[in-house]
């Protein structure tokens, strides 16, 4: 008899970090729970089952919906809270929405996971009370990154184990290059010998202040390195919009192109295989870019960042957004440049025991199935 896993995150939204994420949840729980049969609750049902083989059911709004999840839910034999920055509480509404389908699944007698959470921020007394009240009556929780441990027991959160894993996005196969360059053809980049480098970005308070600075470490890779400027979104339009302001800001606009259209998980990491570095904003580019083996430059708007880029190894090549600077943010990218072959190598090692741990996940989803 097949076991019944229902899996919640945000999904349906053609965010590629999150959709990267459930790529590789799904993948790694096929190859650990070959019986499971997967559901996952998605604000795009229709899309979110057709790209990942799976049964899908909307994920509402709010505490609409409710009664779809629960009918759907019956038959579950574990509910997971799947990897992403979900417990944060910037917006007041998140916390008690991703919460509020942990709690219905618990109410029903299922066994539930948090699958490689990262938390926090929690600035809130409302969302660090909700969080370490239900993250108490949940049966296991794994976290992508050390701070999310820490931070759990530092609001009281003790019954069940909290494990340290990695991010899910970790899990994804290496594309074909071939994806990645008819990508690049799209976006009228011209295919010689001259380098790559990727740059990520998406719209964020205080990213107007820092455009310029953005934009001159680009005119100093392309006047130092010989290389061309490709900016990668992970949503569209948004980061679209976000990388045309830097490429208009540019010297050196003619060395600059935008990859306009939204991309599945594995065509952004195959139009990131492709690069020689990048210059990561976004989370998921910095992580894509670390499973082709691409040393990534992180601008960490956003602790998660800081958080992956010291466990690969890229700790010494961060650029705060707060502080950055046209000068530190060169400084740091061409110093990445120089010592590219140390850096690839060791990001390379990292990777492969962040890999490990990224499928452990299922693993230890697979042994409470079991339990």
């Amino acid at each position: 008899m097949s076991k019944q896993i229902m899996v919640l995150g945000f999904y349906g939204y053609n965010n590629t970090g999150d959709e990267a994420i459930l790529h590789g949840i799904v993948d790694s729980l096929r190859r650990h729970i070959p019986d499971g049969e997967i559901t996952v609750l998605s604000a795009d049902p229709e899309q979110t089952a057709a790209r990942y083989g799976v049964k899908a059911v909307f994920a509402g709004r709010r505490l609409d919906g409710l009664g779809a999840i629960a009918r759907a839910m019956r038959r579950t034999d574990l509910f997971i809270l799947g990897g992403g920055g979900l417990l944060q509480d910037r917006e007041r509404r998140i916390v008690p929405y991703w919460l509020s389908r942990v709690v219905l699944a618990k109410l029903l007698g299922k066994k539930v996971m948090f699958y490689a959470q990262g938390i926090g921020p929690l600035t809130t007394g409302f969302g660090k009370s909700l969080v370490r009240h239900v993250a108490n009556q949940v049966n296991l929780i794994t976290v992508r990154d050390e701070a999310s441990q820490r931070l759990l027991r530092s609001l009281g959160v003790t019954r069940p184990p909290i494990v340290v894993t990695a991010d899910p996005a970790l899990c994804l196969d290496r594309p074909g290059l071939d994806v990645g360059r008819r990508l690049l053809d799209a976006a009228g980049v011209p295919a010689d010998d001259k380098p790559l480098v990727g740059i990520s970005v998406r719209p964020w308070p205080g990213l107007a202040e820092r455009t310029a600075a953005l934009a001159a470490a680009a005119d100093a890779v392309v006047d130092r390195c010989g290389a061309r400027i490709i900016f990668i979104p992970m949503q569209v339009p948004d980061d679209v919009e976000a990388a045309a302001t830097v490429r208009v800001a540019m010297r050196r606009q003619a060395d600059g192109f935008i990859v306009d259209t939204q991309c599945l998980p594995l065509e952004t990491a195959a139009v990131l295989g492709q690069m020689k570095l990048v210059i990561g904003m976004r989370l998921h580019s910095v992580i894509l870019a670390a499973v082709q083996g691409v040393p990534c430059a992180g601008i960490t708007y956003d602790p998660k960042v800081a958080n992956f880029a010291q466990r690969a190894g890229l700790g010494d090549f961060l650029s705060p957004l707060d502080r950055m600077t046209a000068e530190s943010l060169t400084d740091r990218v061409l110093a990445l440049w120089d010592n590219y072959d140390a850096v690839a190598a060791s990001l390379s090692a990292a990777v492969a025991g962040l890999t490990q741990q990224a499928e452990r996940n299922a693993v230890l989803a697979a042994e409470l199935l079991k339990k």
